[in-house]
């Protein structure tokens, strides 16, 4: 597992602590008390979106109005920090997503712009891709932590060499992490616990 700033290196924007204990805490009582939808993605060849269980296994969640307030306001005002840090114009962000990878859930390398011939215009326009982690990652399960689970990065080296190979990322609790939307990336399943994240887009 690489160190936070191995990804920093790699063109990543790290902030630790960006949400507090607590935020994370009463964020993941209320997706606790709430039902959750399939993940979906969007099918090319059906031009619409669909649960695909062989490609992304993941619940979402709705929140309170004021929680997702809370969210979008400390996001807006890290967004000069983000373009200055990117050399990008941002226009604003889409709806947080708050999701919970349960045993089992994954999400396999993709990009989030749905590829270089995407025809959903919120996906291709897509700049910034943020995941904030509301529990930490650990080696030995916990009722606090999840196993596995891992943030995995593909050819984030400026070396052609490391392209096929995946750098892991360990979650943290409140951590953020912002890279370019086009970056590829995937979830590794989840062994032990629920990992709780949120995930957003600046386009």
């Amino acid at each position: 597992m690489q160190s936070l700033n191995f990804f920093r290196h790699c063109g990543l924007f790290i902030q630790e602590n960006f949400l507090d204990v607590q935020t994370c805490a009463k964020i993941q009582d209320e997706m606790r008390s709430a039902v959750g939808k399939d993940g979906q993605i969007y099918s090319q060849r059906e031009q619409t979106f669909v649960v695909d269980h062989e490609i992304r296994k993941v619940k979402s969640f709705q929140v309170s109005q004021a929680t997702e307030g809370y969210v979008k306001d400390r996001l807006l005002k890290i967004r000069p920090t983000l373009e200055n840090y990117f050399q990008v114009q941002l226009t604003g962000h889409r709806r947080p997503v708050f999701l919970f990878y349960e045993k089992g859930d994954f999400y396999r390398a993709h990009s989030d712009v749905g590829g270089l011939d995407s025809k959903v215009p919120h996906m291709a326009s897509r700049k910034i891709s943020i995941v904030i982690f509301l529990n930490a990652e650990s080696s030995l399960p916990s009722s606090e932590t999840y196993c596995g689970g891992a943030l995995t990065f593909f050819g984030i080296l400026n070396n052609s060499k490391w392209k096929p190979y995946g750098f892991p990322l360990k979650g943290e609790k409140g951590l953020l992490v912002a890279f370019r939307s086009e970056e590829i990336h995937e979830v590794l399943p989840v062994t032990s616990g629920v990992r709780s994240t949120l995930a957003v887009w600046f386009n």
